[in-house]
């Protein structure tokens, strides 16, 4: 609450020690993931590894997926912001997090015109409600109109462009786009399946010695 989101993350999720007061050292978010993957690997090795065991052993093998899609996104994702104005347009997105100034610049592999941006406003007030850009990307000599809403992110070349904001000054209205390139975005999606199948196939396993106990 007093610190926000980003260095909230920062100091406590992503550091491998945490300073409690200033001096003394615990384990940071990072630290205790490592040491959850470690344990996961070690009992996975030592598990008897027979049919019995199955479905355990494919609940834990999701669970180390999640964690490597973590880490992998932690390691190599890259996340900037493109601020366009209507009528512009950028090929590179900016470091804002970085704390620098100027902030660094990532080029980006096609570019993004802004053709126009939509408002709309909770009614009798000047609340956004919501809000979209319609842009054209372009990539080499190859372009086409895509429009990039506040549920509606566009995705090409491995970067997701999401809404992230807007700002209307007196030179004009200009769109706030969050840029991501996660390396790691299907991780979740993997883990998730194999988690569910592995809880699936325990379920079964076990639901025979279940009924029995019932009778």
């Amino acid at each position: 609450k007093n610190i926000g989101l980003f260095e909230a993350q920062q100091l406590y999720f992503s550091s491998w020690i945490l300073w409690l007061g200033g001096f003394f050292p615990l384990p940071g978010g990072a630290t205790m993931l490592l040491l959850l993957t470690c344990s996961l690997i070690i009992k996975m090795a030592m598990d008897k590894w027979v049919v019995k065991n199955i479905g355990t052993i494919v609940t834990h093998l999701g669970i180390l997926v999640l964690l490597l899609g973590g880490f992998t996104t932690a390691l190599l994702s890259e996340e900037g912001v493109m601020r366009i104005a209507e009528g512009s347009q950028k090929n590179y997105m900016v470091d804002v997090e970085a704390g620098v100034m100027p902030p660094p610049q990532t080029p980006l592999p096609f570019t993004v015109y802004l053709k126009d941006f939509h408002m709309a406003l909770y009614p009798g007030t000047n609340m956004a409600k919501s809000y979209a850009s319609d842009v054209i990307l372009k990539d080499g000599n190859i372009e086409w109109p895509a429009r990039i809403s506040m549920n509606q992110p566009l995705r090409y070349k491995g970067y997701t462009l999401y809404q992230s904001s807007f700002e209307e000054t007196p030179e004009g209205d200009f769109t706030m786009l969050a840029v991501v390139k996660n390396p790691g975005r299907l991780f979740p999606y993997i883990a998730s399946g194999i988690l569910c199948f592995g809880l699936l196939i325990h379920l079964f396993q076990r639901l025979p010695s279940l009924l029995k106990r019932k009778t």
